[in-house]
């Protein structure tokens, strides 16, 4: 899956929201994003499951594009073998869909103090 990027983040549309993603993880603690995501692209039918699997498809392979993308350009070797040996462990728990999707209905940057959103590759 390859992520959406967006030229326009200036958040005029409703549906477009930036999720503030931290990484939890020993060796990529330093990795943060702020990752646009249209609801409508996840709002397809109403099986929260469904739509909260494919979220936390589209979050993770963001990061871990990006993740990768640094560590090449970097050339960073060592990090990249980490990063390989443990990139199929990043996952999100913790948070539901509707805490993804709508954390504060009045609150549409998602970027409030109690709204962090944490890939996890520890558990």
């Amino acid at each position: 899956m390859q992520t959406k990027k967006y030229t326009n983040l200036n958040n005029n549309n409703n549906d477009l929201l930036i999720l503030d993603v931290h990484i939890s993880c020993e060796v990529f603690y330093n990795y943060s994003f702020k990752i646009p995501i249209d609801k409508n692209d996840f709002i397809v039918n109403n099986n929260d499951d469904i739509i909260f699997k494919k979220l936390c498809n589209y979050i993770i392979t963001y990061v871990k594009e990006s993740i990768y993308n640094d560590l090449i350009r970097t050339n960073n070797t060592e990090l990249l073998t980490i990063f390989n040996e443990i990139s199929n462990k990043f996952h999100i728990h913790g948070r539901t869909i509707n805490d993804i999707l709508y954390p504060n209905l009045d609150n549409k940057n998602h970027l409030h103090d109690n709204s962090r959103l944490f890939v996890c590759t520890h558990c």
